[in-house]
């Protein structure tokens, strides 16, 4: 391994198209002129790939590999920014998560379990072909010459280019239905969207990624949290409202306790009968109320929300 400026990696080492390789527009040519590339040259092998930029020199934008990449994990913790990696060859991992910089692989990504691109800071190009059991992508750009194997959850899909002035088209995209808390547990989640360090942290351990949620009777809303907005000082009248941007929260005194909350096209409704805690939802899809039932993804989410929405329970009566 050694260091060698940004002009004699962009100009010395072709990637498949420059184009799709944001650190090496011409326009950021002046203002990358004084940084660096740390070069593995020839097929490496590595353990780890931490990618954040605390890892290295205050001058390293980037690393590059003139050859293949057979690494176990390559992960970072910061969505915002990180070192770039670009791998002439082709490109075998156990795991992939990342977030906050531009990755060039000339030829093909393998990766055996799991490939995660979160936050619209990133972007991934692939020369060939894709294969990962598991692609997760959320607001990250992934774009490839090649064909894509896997199933994908999250927002985003995989697009394909052709290397013309065509417009890339979808390739492969999520399923629908398919829901995160499908492959995840609930301790990865921060109230609707998954903790991306959380993630990092168990490729760093070389822990597994994916973590199927085991169904627990206990693992309910606690009726004396319900109780929190039932006896609220400020919920006098029967029927209290109470808006906080695009949420609405409504509680309903009685005949029976009523908490409902409408926000971004999903109504949650929690009714609370003696000691009973029952979920109905419905979406932009179906607007019949449905029961949730415990455990169930829709549950799982407003569980979540719930306790959320409860521990800062005063700032929704400012």
């Amino acid at each position: 391994m050694k260091k060698i400026s940004y002009s004699e990696a962009k100009n010395n080492y072709k990637l498949i198209d420059d184009s799709n390789m944001r650190v090496f527009w011409d326009y950021w040519t002046d203002a990358n002129k004084d940084f660096s590339f740390l070069l593995y040259d020839g097929d490496t092998v590595l353990d780890n790939l931490n990618l954040d930029n605390e890892n290295y020199d205050n001058d390293i934008i980037g690393i590059l590999v003139n050859g293949n990449l057979e690494v176990n994990n390559i992960y970072n913790f910061e969505s915002d920014y990180g070192v770039h990696l670009v791998v002439l060859g082709d490109v075998s991992a156990k795991n992939i998560i990342v977030a906050g910089q531009d990755i060039n692989i000339n030829g093909n990504l393998n990766v055996a379990e799991v490939f995660l691109g979160f936050y619209n800071h990133g972007s991934i190009f692939v020369g060939g072909d894709i294969l990962s059991p598991t692609i997760i992508i959320l607001d990250y750009g992934f774009v490839t010459f090649g064909k894509a194997t896997g199933t994908v959850y999250g927002n985003e899909c995989i697009y394909y280019s052709n290397n013309t002035d065509a417009p890339v088209t979808s390739l492969l995209c999520p399923n629908p239905g398919s829901n995160l808390e499908d492959i995840f547990d609930d301790s990865v989640f921060e109230v609707t969207e998954i903790d991306f360090k959380k993630i990092a942290q168990r490729a760093e351990q070389n822990q597994p990624i994916l973590s199927v949620y085991l169904f627990d009777e206990k693992d309910g809303i606690n009726p004396s949290d319900v109780k929190k907005w039932l006896h609220h000082p400020k919920v006098t009248a029967n029927i209290t409202k109470l808006k906080k941007w695009e949420m609405n929260i409504t509680i309903v005194k009685s005949p029976t306790f009523e908490w409902i909350l409408s926000e971004y096209g999903t109504t949650y409704k929690l009714i609370l009968e003696s000691d009973n805690v029952t979920i109905y939802f419905n979406d932009e899809k179906n607007h019949d109320f449905q029961i949730a039932q415990k455990g169930c993804v829709e549950y799982r989410k407003f569980k979540r929300i719930f306790e959320n929405r409860t521990n800062n329970i005063e700032w929704y009566f400012e």
